[in-house]
């Protein structure tokens, strides 16, 4: 199924005079693709496909960029329904969106799209800062970001022939989600979490997706990430 563009509605487009300077500043930044080889897949499968496309079919995926990038991805994706094998998740959402600042599976930002059973954006944050494989922490330390201005999201539907745009940024200690172009979640993150560093990256839960991503190019001389897999589930 090919991936092509779609716009929300006008009216879901936020009015807010700061929202739009953001989103004309950002329109016309440099972006990279983004390849298998990029990636750290530290759970389950990515398939490679042509044209730096990416499938996901199994319930659970995580993989972060193996070189450290400005706090700024972006996921152009097609939703085929629910993975294969977990047809009825016990976390009742079939999800997908990005990990950013992940220093580590203990000490991460999620950002999701939950597609199923309703279309919203959920974010929440996870600190300890002194532990560092999921074994150690699993989901302690975890709590949900309440945003300062959120709007609605279109409905997203298994199989549509139409492709949805997430992306999501960092600025500061603020946070910027955008789904189809616009602005649609703005909120604070602790300070504990945004004086941390990390790649960004992508987590999918219970949802069988073909996506292409793209990021903002990395600086000279930037991080390189040691890949370790393992189970990082929340």
């Amino acid at each position: 199924m090919s991936l092509f563009t779609r716009t929300l509605p006008a009216s879901l487009a936020l009015t807010s005079i700061i929202g739009l300077a953001i989103v004309a500043r950002s329109s016309g930044a440099k972006r990279a693709p983004v390849s298998l080889n990029d990636l750290c897949v530290s759970e389950g499968t990515i398939a490679a496909l042509p044209a730096h496309r990416f499938l996901v079919t199994v319930p659970n995926v995580h993989a972060t960029m193996n070189e450290e990038t400005p706090q700024d991805i972006e996921a152009q994706f097609v939703y085929l329904g629910p993975a294969a094998h977990n047809e009825t998740p016990s976390s009742g959402h079939h999800q997908f969106g990005f990990e950013m600042l992940a220093e580590d599976a203990c000490n991460l930002v999620y950002v999701m799209w939950r597609l199923e059973p309703e279309s919203t954006i959920a974010v929440w944050v996870k600190s300890n800062p002194d532990q560092h494989v999921h074994s150690e922490c699993g989901r302690h330390g975890t709590r949900t970001i309440s945003p300062e201005r959120t709007r609605p999201l279109p409905p997203v539907w298994a199989g549509e022939p139409l492709s949805h745009t997430l992306r999501a940024k960092i600025l500061g200690d603020m946070l910027l989600v955008f789904a189809d172009g616009s602005l649609v979640w703005r909120g604070l993150l602790p300070a504990e979490v945004v004086r941390t560093h990390g790649p960004v990256g992508i987590h999918c839960d219970n949802a069988k997706l073909e996506f292409k991503l793209t990021v903002r190019p990395p600086a000279a001389g930037a991080r390189i990430f040691p890949c370790t897999p393992g189970a990082e589930s929340n």
